[in-house]
C-alpha cells in the first residue's frame, strides 16, 4: 500500500513509497498546499490558491 513519507510545501515535494514492493515515486508540485493519498494508486493535491488536481501513483 502507497504512503506518503515526505511532503513538503515549501519546495513542492512529494515522496510516495510502497515498502513492501520497493516501489518509490516523487512527485514535485510548487504550489502544493497538502497531498493525502485516496483509493490506494491516487495522489490528491491540494493547491495553495485552494485548486485541486487528482495524479495517478499507478495505473490500474
Amino acid at each position: 500500500m502507497f504512503e506518503i513519507t515526505r511532503c513538503d510545501p515549501e519546495t513542492g515535494y512529494i515522496l510516495v513509497e510502497d515498502k513492501d514492493f520497493g516501489l518509490a515515486f516523487e512527485f514535485n508540485e510548487p504550489e502544493l498546499q497538502e497531498a493525502t493519498i485516496v483509493d490506494d494508486y491516487d495522489l490528491h493535491i491540494t493547491n495553495k490558491d485552494g485548486s485541486k488536481k487528482i495524479l495517478p501513483i499507478l495505473t490500474r
